[in-house]
């Protein structure tokens, strides 16, 4: 567990945000991950489960001989965990919703669904675009079989480059029991009701005992505006969707010194300019 008691929180999403499209993370980024600022706790908020957070991290050289260090926000909320990677909250499906978001998966080849529990993703049709995401997350799959009928899940994720394939797949399941957003333009999420990374950080932070803090938040996608609304200062790198960048406070074009400092910058100033 966190020793200092920190004076602001700052939550940043991966992918989009800390990640390039490469995989790849901001020198500056690096340094600041391995050697944090103390009035600061690091919060990454993501789409993506433990493994492929790790991956990514020791990618660049972070954390490959202990855990992360950093409490998590999983899969878009439904899988919380402490620093030190001990898992303290998962939230699956309703079974029945579950049964019913499944069944219309089986219907629609012309997207690829990975149905991620707290250890194992499934995957149903995989197509090559789908694949290709598949390896740009680093995730591990197992194929979808009658086994996987049985498993627990917290996440969907509906891939396709055709918008309207996922447009009407969002007007299938808006009258379902989830929560759902496009966490880029070709990932349509789909997440137990009332299950986000805003709820999930808000949890996170009680199991702490810090949500009081003030927060600063940044990301790149729908999925990310739950937590968006919840700070102090938001920020948007400038990739970032167009709702996303009108509803944050700041742009970050993480090119130059990396999404962190300027987000740090602004939890120890208070400063109305980056």
């Amino acid at each position: 567990m966190i020793k200092n008691i920190p004076f602001s929180v700052l939550c940043f999403d991966l992918d989009g945000t800390l990640v390039n499209d490469q995989g790849k993370i901001h020198p500056n980024d690096v340094v600041l991950l391995n050697h944090p600022h103390s009035a600061v706790l690091f919060i990454p908020a993501t789409g993506r489960p433990l493994e492929s957070v790790r991956r990514t991290f020791q990618k660049v050289g972070l954390f490959k001989e202990k855990n992360i260090p950093f409490p998590l926000v999983l899969q878009n909320g439904s899988l919380l965990y402490l620093p030190d990677e001990i898992q303290v909250s998962y939230r699956p499906f309703d079974m029945e919703v579950q049964k019913r978001l499944i069944d219309l998966a089986k219907d629609r080849p012309e997207i690829t669904f990975l149905f991620l529990g707290a250890k194992e993703i499934h995957l149903l049709w995989p197509s090559q675009f789908g694949l290709a995401s598949v390896e740009k997350y680093e995730f591990e799959v197992v194929p979808f079989t009658d086994r996987s009928m049985n498993c627990s899940f917290s996440k969907v994720m509906c891939i396709s480059n055709v918008a309207r394939d996922l447009s009407a797949l969002a007007q299938l399941v808006k009258w379902m029991s989830v929560d759902t957003a496009l966490s880029t333009p070709t990932i349509f999420e789909i997440t137990p009701q009332g299950i986000n990374k805003g709820s999930g950080l808000l949890k996170l932070l009680r199991a702490l005992g810090w949500e009081n803090l003030p927060l600063y938040v940044a990301g790149d996608g729908e999925n990310d505006l739950p937590v968006m609304q919840m700070a102090r200062v938001s920020f948007a790198p400038t990739n970032a969707l167009p709702d996303v960048i009108k509803q944050s406070h700041f742009r970050i074009d993480v090119g130059q010194r990396g999404l962190l400092r300027p987000m740090i910058e602004k939890a120890l100033t208070g400063s109305q300019s980056l």
